[in-house]
This record gives C-alpha cells, structure tokens and sequence, in this order.
C-alpha cells in the first residue's frame, strides 16, 4: 500500500507521464522549428545551417518520442544529450538561439522533473549549464551579449520551471491520494467478499444441520414407534 506522504512518483507513473506529454512535446518542438528558422534566416536563407538545425531537431525528437524507454535504462544520458543538443542548436542558427533556449530548455527542465524528483538539484545543474553555455558563447562569437537579455531568458526559464514543480508536485500529491483510496476501497470490498463469503458458508451448515437434526428426530420418533 502506498503512503500518500510520498512525493516520490513511480516509475510507471513516470512513464505514463512522459508517454501523455509526447504528442503535445512534438507540437511545440515544431512551432519552435517554425521560428527558428524564421528568425535564423531572416534577411539571408542559410541553406546549410538549416539543413544541419533541422536534423539535430529530429533528433531532439526522437528522444523526446522515445523519453519513457530510454530513461528507464540511463536518464542522466538522457538528460545530458538532450541539453546538449538544445545547446548545439543554439550556435548552428544564433539569431534564433533565445527562441530555442526559451521554447526547449524549460520543457527539458520540467520533463526531468519527474524523472530526477530532485527540483532544486535539477535547477541549479541547469543554471550552472546555461552559465558555461554563456561562457562558451562569448569566447566564440567574442562578445559577452546583452546582459539584459540573457537575464531576461534565465529568469523565464526559471519562472516557467518553478510554475510546473508547483503543478506538478500537487497532481502527483492528488493521484497518490487517490491511488492509495482506491486501494483501501478495494481491500474493504475484497473483505467484504471474504465476509459475505464466511456468512454464506455458515448459513449453509445451519441449514444442513437442522435438516440433519430434523432428519434424525424424525427416524428416532418413527423407530419408536
């Protein structure tokens, strides 16, 4: 039976999550698709940087397909190629890289919520990531950006994170709940079952042995007689 004082999901409640959520996930991996594209070839087509973007979001989409069976066997993998590869995007198409951070990097965040169960840790791995990100981008392009804007998408990011941990953290409160009620239901009527079971069993020896008794008084009375 399980406690409802456990935050802690199980796996196959994990799995249910991550197999709910792809189809939603593809959606909103191919509007951010859309824009990037638009705003990465905006003014100048870039034939190969598009070619090249647009394989590593099918690949980003396989994974996100295939999320409940690859997590199972190594979800720090997981976690760890799919941050890599929102952040490979960012550098292939750089004038659509804010859309990519914004759009992917918290659905990434909030996925792995479940699966890690560790809000705070995860958080902090992905600020520390989106730091070097930062890092990297200013030695490559030699220049350090707007720092407004870079605050600005952090601040998003962790806006939108802390919004579904909340959300998310009460249904999972609310399912436990109700697991463990349906549970106590179903052992009250497996009870019940046993009860009615016992109750039937001993009516049924009631009755054989007043038919036996009444039997057996009918032949003393007769032999007497």
């Amino acid at each position: 039976m399980k406690n409802t004082n456990d935050p802690h999901p199980s796996q196959n409640m994990i799995s249910d999550i991550l197999v709910v959520s792809r189809m939603p996930v593809m959606l909103w991996i191919t509007f951010i698709y859309c824009v990037t594209l638009t705003l990465g070839n905006w003014g100048n087509f870039k034939i190969y940087p598009s070619a090249i973007f647009t394989l590593f979001i099918i690949i980003h989409m396989l994974f996100y397909w295939f999320s409940y069976r690859i997590t199972q066997y190594n979800k720090w993998l997981y976690t760890i190629a799919q941050a890599v590869l929102i952040y490979i995007m960012t550098f292939i198409l750089p004038n659509g890289s804010p859309t990519v951070l914004i759009g992917s990097l918290p659905i990434l965040i909030a996925q792995c919520i479940p699966i890690f169960r560790k809000t705070l840790t995860l958080v902090s791995m992905f600020i520390l990531i989106f730091i070097l990100y930062t890092f990297l981008g200013w030695i490559i392009n030699n220049d350090p950006g707007d720092p407004q804007t870079t605050l600005s998408i952090l601040f998003f990011i962790l806006t939108m994170v802390i919004f579904y941990s909340i959300t998310y953290n009460r249904q999972v409160d609310a399912r436990l709940r109700m697991e463990y009620y349906l549970q106590k239901l179903k052992s009250a009527y497996q009870k019940v079952e046993e009860l009615t079971m016992i109750t039937e069993r001993q009516r049924m020896a009631r009755d054989l042995h007043d038919t036996l008794a009444q039997g057996l008084a009918g032949l003393i009375m007769q032999l007497e007689a």
